[in-house]
């Protein structure tokens, strides 16, 4: 019983009460009766009790119930109630498997209360008339025989509810319903018993009790075979279905992949045309301005071409850092078109490990100052010399720090250290960076992705960095392992085979990332146009932004995302705010809606700066309490004139 939920071990309970005391009542009243009539029902019925009818839902019916009938009319509730107890519990107790005794003591409960019921409602109809047959009031025995019906099945349904959580009319519809012509044919069964047992005695009632046993088999016969046929035709309908719905299926994956595979094959023929000519353009289109900007870029910042104030120096800082992102992008692109075409081919030579590791960590260095990340180089052997592709090897080195940068926090560390593992080279490069979750890192390998590929990402790329990396060691017949921790940092490593001979030169570097190309910090201005706050992700649109407003005489604070304006607004009260729009975390439209619900900051007019200049977006953003909207790229003439003419218009709404 301890496996029923509550309820229903509630509801059981209660059956035991109702049926106790039911059965302290009936001995109370001393009107048991045992004579002969009452041993020959009380035989019978225990011998035929056993002999039930399945019903489903774990629920039979027993054939006890006319010998219960017949009780109550010849001799009366009393004698009633005790025959219901020897029956049900000779079904319980002497047919095997046995019940358990919960559920017998509940069967045997169950049919107490439903024969007390029965009983009392006989005795009370007995008198209304209605006929009679063989001295039987029939309109009674009819009444009552519908009492023990709907009793008795509800009682029984009451626990399969309870215990399926089902709905108890649905319960007793589908299980109990049908049965009530047998219980009827029961009734009338009890009235002949007790006609001939009243009438010509014991010997002439245990005569027709063949034909009952023959009426009981040929039911339960007629119930197994309609069963029978009814789960065999659900089991044609369900396969008649199943079989109807795969078919269905099959011919039209079929139709889909034969059209497919027709588009398929014109798409290939004109995309393997179109690719070839389209790298072929793309590489030399793209390629040769970029190397005039990061060329020209490399010369400027030399201070032999000439002098250049700190402002100059950054823009041409920002500029070389652009550029090369750039062609970073686009050398991954065809890269891996070369790769998945088999055009890429390793080109083996001989070469020392120090020095490119050396040169892969000259090309982080103004990135990781910017961000004033620590960079450092642990070389075991210098002079170490390997068998493999020099350009390859050290674009994989490149590929893992930049990554590395980009994924560290400012104040951070970037490690790259090379070392000999056997006849194999092993390169690892280690950072104090953001981490990556274990269901995140075999999945970073994949082309085009990568893990925060949301509408504010804060992390910028392709997605294709460590793909080629993995491509190239694997050109190698290398391998690249990955270490790491979601937010205590990452350890990636890659191992190549090659011919390895030691040098005599041997030591460890350390390199700090240099000074050179780092943005200046932001430096009070002497302007008294106003504070303008400006709410930007992106460093260079900052600092453009910044510079303008700055030569124009504007005051300029700055934030890179929504939340840290929203902490700032509690210290400063700005003339102005340009809020970019796509930010990381909360978005430009989120804080302006903030700051327009809040009576501190809502005469602050705010005015949306964004690269989101798609039909609607004009309207999104002042639905979200934006002032104003200008669209990116900047004109940096117009620019200052547009921040005034917003000033202006701020100044004469509040004066009015």
């Amino acid at each position: 019983m301890k496996e029923l939920n509550r309820g229903t071990r509630i509801y059981i309970l209660a059956t035991y009460v109702a049926a106790l005391a039911i059965l302290l009542f009936v001995l109370h009243s001393g009107t048991l009766t045992f004579n002969t009539e009452f041993l020959t029902l009380a035989l019978i019925g225990a011998i035929m009790a056993p002999h039930t009818v399945h019903l489903g839902m774990r629920v039979e019916m027993s054939i006890s119930h006319p010998f219960i009938l017949a009780t109550m009319i010849l001799l009366g509730t009393a004698n009633a109630v005790l025959i219901a107890i020897i029956c049900i519990s000779s079904l319980c107790f002497i047919r095997a498997p046995r019940m358990e005794f919960y559920r017998a003591l509940f069967n045997i409960s169950s049919f107490v209360i439903t024969t007390f019921a029965t009983c009392n409602t006989y005795e009370l109809f007995r008198g209304t008339g209605g006929g009679t047959v063989g001295g039987y009031p029939m309109f009674a025995l009819m009444i009552a025989t519908l009492v023990f019906y709907l009793v008795n099945t509800y009682s029984v349904s009451g626990v399969v509810t309870l215990s399926g959580r089902l709905n108890l009319f649905r319960v007793w519809h589908e299980n109990f319903l049908w049965s009530a012509p047998s219980f009827f044919a029961g009734g009338s069964l009890a009235l002949g018993m007790s006609y001939f047992l009243e009438r010509f005695g014991i010997y002439s009632f245990v005569l027709s009790l063949p034909f009952c046993v023959l009426i009981y088999y040929s039911y339960k016969l007629y119930l197994d075979k309609l069963e029978e046929k009814k789960q065999h035709l659900e089991d044609i309908e369900r396969m008649n279905a199943d079989l109807e719905r795969k078919v269905k299926e099959r011919t039209q994956e079929l139709e889909i992949v034969n059209q497919k595979l027709q588009d398929s094959n014109l798409e290939l023929q004109r995309a393997n045309s179109l690719k070839s000519e389209f790298l072929a353009n793309m590489s030399h289109e793209l390629r040769t301005p970029l190397n005039a900007i990061i060329g020209f870029s490399e010369l400027m910042l030399d201070t032999s071409a000439g002098h250049l104030n700190e402002d100059q120096k950054d823009y041409v800082a920002d500029i070389l850092s652009s550029g090369r992102h750039l062609l970073e992008l686009i050398n991954e692109i065809l890269d891996l078109s070369k790769i998945e075409a088999g055009k890429m081919k390793l080109s083996l030579e001989e070469f020392e490990i120090g020095p490119v590791v050396e040169e892969a960590m000259a090309l982080l260095r103004v990135e990781a100052g910017r961000k004033h990340i620590e960079l450092v180089s642990e070389v075991e052997e210098p002079g170490l010399e390997i068998v493999a592709d020099r350009s390859k090897v050290k674009q994989t080195m490149n590929n893992l720090l930049s990554n590395a940068v980009k994924f560290t926090h400012p104040g951070g560390c970037v490690t790259l250290r090379a070392r000999r593992d056997g006849e194999r080279l092993a390169v690892s490069v280690i950072d104090t960076g953001i981490g990556i979750k274990e269901e995140d890192q075999e999945r970073i390998f994949h082309a085009f992705t990568q893990v925060d590929g949301s509408y504010a990402r804060r992390y910028q790329g392709t997605g294709l960095g460590l793909t080629l990396v993995r491509k190239f060691v694997g050109m190698h017949g290398g391998r690249v392992t990955l270490k790491s921790r979601f937010g205590a940092g990452s350890d990636f490593t890659f191992i190549i085979p090659g011919v390895v001979t030691r040098a005599p030169e041997t030591g460890a570097t350390r390199d700090l990332a240099g000074r050179e190309g780092v943005s200046a910090l932001t430096r009070p201005s002497e302007g008294d146009g106003g504070l303008i706050l400006v709410v930007e992700d992106n460093p260079i649109n900052m600092k453009l932004v910044r510079d303008i407003l700055k030569a124009n005489g504007y005051r300029v604070a700055e934030s890179t995302t929504g939340e840290e304006a929203l902490d700032a607004l509690k210290f400063i009260h700005p003339n102005l705010i340009l809020m970019d729009i796509q930010l990381p975390g909360m978005d430009g439209l989120r804080a302006a809606r903030l700051l327009r619900d809040n009576p501190e900051t809502r005469d602050i007019p705010v005015i949306a700066l964004t690269a989101h200049v798609m039909k609607g977006d004009e309207i999104r953003a002042k639905e979200a309490g934006c002032d104003g909207y200008i669209p990116k790229p900047i004109e940096p003439g117009e620019f200052p004139r547009q921040i005034a003419a917003f000033l202006h218009r701020s100044t004469g709404s509040s004066s009015n």
